[in-house]
């Protein structure tokens, strides 16, 4: 649910079709609010055994909230060093989807499974749930990570960019999906991992006509009245779609996953 136009009508759309989601706003624009929506939005509309979260807040205040719920794969993720091992499992699940997708001969998720639907009684391989990985504020976490790495000379692993980067450009036929969402979107976070592999953007109120053109392609974003309101693009959209996000506070949230809880268990 990414909220309603000017005609108050909904407009919803599944991250298997965008494949992945960048968000930017300022202080206030209502950006925590949209994200907050979306994960409720997703794990109002699948059961945990069908989508697995992993939230990753280096701030570590929007997400603590929802430890607890069902549908999370681990504790949120505030720790640069524990959120670039989150990342660094995505990568490696990732590639051992990609190894089962080719021993079936199949190309995406839904694929993959419809097989393995079609195979139950023959076969003990289990359905894979999508995964999303939902990043609040990268740029806290990629400049942790380099300087991480920057005093650990015999550091081998790849960094949080590099594998958001290979995330980013493979792991959506993976069943693995992005948000990320930034207050202030730089050119070097836009140019290097977003720009050109994650046309779905959603803008909200930015600082400035030139922070709207690099993120949104077009001038508005910096004239937007806040508070959810905001530019949607749509992948194979020519223009950006106006649209009011949805509120929620932050008790809506905590019974949203005290429910989640209770269905879980029935």
């Amino acid at each position: 649910m990414l909220g309603v136009n000017i005609e108050l009508k909904f407009l919803i759309a599944g991250l298997e079709e965008m494949t992945h989601l960048v968000i930017a706003g300022a202080a206030e624009s209502g950006k925590s609010v949209f994200i907050n929506n979306c994960i409720m939005s997703m794990c109002s509309a699948n059961a945990p055994e069908k989508l697995k979260l992993i939230l990753i807040d280096p701030k570590r205040v929007d997400f603590a909230m929802y430890d607890g719920l069902p549908h999370l794969i681990a504790a949120p993720v505030s720790d640069s060093q524990k959120a670039s091992e989150a990342l660094l499992w995505a990568v490696n699940e990732m590639e051992r989807r990609m190894e089962l997708f080719a021993d079936l001969k199949v190309r995406n998720l839904a694929a993959y499974n419809f097989k393995i639907e079609q195979a139950q009684e023959q076969d003990n391989k289990e359905r894979l749930a999508r995964i999303v990985i939902v990043i609040d504020e990268p740029g806290d976490l990629l400049y942790s990570g380099a300087a991480a790495s920057r005093q650990d000379e015999n550091n081998s692993q790849r960094s949080a960019d590099e594998l958001i980067d290979l995330l980013v450009r493979k792991a959506g036929p993976a069943g693995i999906h992005l948000i990320i969402a930034t207050q202030r979107p730089s050119v070097n976070l836009i140019a290097n991992i977003i720009k050109t592999n994650i046309p779905a953007r959603a803008a909200f109120k930015l600082t400035s006509q030139t922070e709207s053109r690099l993120f949104a392609g077009v001038s508005g974003a910096e004239k937007l009245q806040g508070r959810g309101d905001m530019l949607f693009i749509e992948p194979a959209a020519q223009f950006p779609v106006r649209l009011q996000a949805l509120y929620s506070n932050e008790k809506q949230i905590l019974e949203f996953i005290e429910a989640a809880n209770k269905n879980n268990k029935n």
